[in-house]
């Protein structure tokens, strides 16, 4: 009797709403757990993830970005971290966290559209579980963008099954590209496909709705940007905002590190772009009817693989914005399985999605290697140690290379607005003239160069050259060699003075 009791409450909705959300929370964990700026195991941050933490720093100090400090991405990546850091020390985590549940979220209402919800939720771990591969340390534009892409299939998705969507459902959706377009513009494939089909759907079928369409989906939009505007205008940083974030980029994206073929072909090969077109194909070629979304997400898969790859790189973060081609093909494959009454193959699925979820997560924690890497513990994090405890608040320092990391750990300001000279000085070929005249005013109190290049992609003939005419006029004393760090203190510096 209790069994059939449990039974009959699990089958009503407010259980399976229950369920649901409880998975979602679960899912958003798992994969929250392995960014590096997580509550429980943080890591010392990469690359990117430093600049975006520095220039929410100077935001903390009454800077503006580009005015103050130079990066290209865009605006609202160093919002979420501004207000992130305001928030905690890992304020950043909870942030990110609200992302990936929203792409969880999302991912699940556009497989429900298909499906029941135990598949759906099914789906959702198996399309999500792929994110281990590309999010690496976390905090990339890739990975804030991908709860508005996954938003936008959703209303699209659903447009097209019903043949109708609302005021509001256009309005988000026009909010939602613009927060792309405010990361990173070459993340808008989605939009640039979907949304033309809708237009052509509606001229098609004699509607006058498109305008009306169009209108709500331009007041969405309009109505994001328009705050970043007003603050660019009010700090006197438009132009600034213009030349780095628009003009820089065009000139980023054309001096390409490998091949732009070799790059698309590097993001083709992977598992959400196979998944997305082998299944998108096959079911275009087996199947007569309801065919119009999957011809759509597979000229979208198209789109967004040639976009992915069209800056020659193959920044493995990169790939965080296929994974949102893999949810509709999903969705269909499972309605397939469901179709069919396949039970078993579902319960399978089921067991297959949970371990796949959870395996990454467990493994991590067992890794002792990555448990003890926290940014105290990395080199890095000894040498920001080092310098946060030689040094004062007001005391500037500065990285020549290619690494915020210093700033953030130190918790000291950078001596110029080019925090980091590499690689903007081979893309804008007067950075180095701006980047010395910046500290013939504001003397460091320590400079780390760095003669490391992972990649192999960057020319430090020039900045060593002026670094070692700089050095020299300046006096400045030689401090000790790091692995491939050197340390120089400004002459009369308590360090200078300590290490003579």
């Amino acid at each position: 009797m209790i069994r059939n009791g449990l039974i009959k409450y699990f089958k009503t909705r407010r259980a399976q709403i229950g369920i649901v959300s409880i998975a979602m929370i679960g899912i958003t964990f798992l994969l929250g757990s392995s960014l590096s700026s997580n509550v429980f195991f943080p890591r010392a941050p990469q690359l990117d993830d430093s600049v975006f933490r520095y220039v929410g720093m100077v935001m903390q100090n009454g800077g503006v970005p580009y005015k103050d400090t130079f990066d290209h991405k865009g605006p609202l990546i160093y919002l979420i971290n501004y207000l992130g850091m305001l928030l905690c020390k890992n304020g950043i985590w909870f942030f990110e966290l609200a992302g990936l549940f929203l792409t969880v979220l999302f991912t699940y209402k556009t497989i429900r559209l298909f499906v029941k919800p135990t598949a759906s939720m099914v789906g959702t771990c198996l399309v999500l579980f792929q994110l281990y591969d590309y999010l690496g340390g976390g905090n990339y534009t890739e990975e804030y963008a991908l709860p508005y892409i996954v938003c936008a299939i959703y209303i699209f998705t659903n447009y097209f099954l019903k043949g109708k969507t609302s005021r509001l459902k256009l309005t988000i959706c026009g909010a939602c590209f613009m927060a792309v377009m405010l990361l990173r513009a070459n993340m808008i494939s989605v939009w640039l496909v979907f949304a033309i089909a809708v237009l052509i759907t509606e001229i098609h079928s004699h509607s006058v709705k498109w305008l009306e369409y169009f209108l709500f989906f331009a007041l969405g939009a309009s109505v994001f940007l328009l705050p970043f505007l007003v603050y660019f205008l009010l700090n006197g940083a438009l132009s600034d905002f213009w030349e780095d974030y628009i003009i820089f980029n065009l000139s980023y994206t054309g001096t390409i590190v490998v091949d732009k073929g070799e790059a698309i072909r590097f993001f083709l090969w992977s598992a959400p772009c196979a998944i997305a077109l082998i299944i998108g194909g096959i079911r275009i070629i087996t199947q007569k009817e309801n065919i119009k979304i999957d011809v759509i997400n597979l000229i979208y898969a198209t789109v967004c693989i040639y976009m992915t790859g069209m800056g020659g790189r193959t920044y493995n973060h990169y790939g965080i914005i296929l994974i949102p081609l893999t949810i509709i093909p999903t969705a269909r494959i499972l309605h397939y399985v469901c179709e069919k009454q396949m039970k078993r193959r579902l319960v399978v699925g089921a067991i297959i999605a949970i371990i796949v979820m959870c395996y990454p997560w467990l493994h991590q924690l067992s890794n002792k290697e990555l448990n003890t890497t926290a940014p105290e513990q990395s080199l890095e994090g000894i040498i920001a140690s080092f310098i946060r405890e030689n040094t004062n608040e007001d005391n500037l320092i500065i990285q020549c290379g290619h690494k915020d990391i210093f700033y953030v750990l130190s918790e000291r300001m950078a001596a110029s607005k080019y925090s980091y000279p590499l690689p903007i000085a081979q893309i804008k070929n007067d950075v180095y003239d701006d980047f010395f005249d910046d500290l013939e005013v504001n003397k460091p109190t320590v400079i780390i160069t760095d003669s490391w290049d992972e990649q192999k992609q960057l020319d430090y003939t020039e900045i060593n050259r002026r670094l070692e005419i700089y050095l020299e006029k300046h006096g400045y004393v030689e401090g000790p060699k790091i692995e491939t760090y050197s340390l120089y203190y400004a002459p009369g510096s308590v360090l200078a003075n300590t290490w003579k």
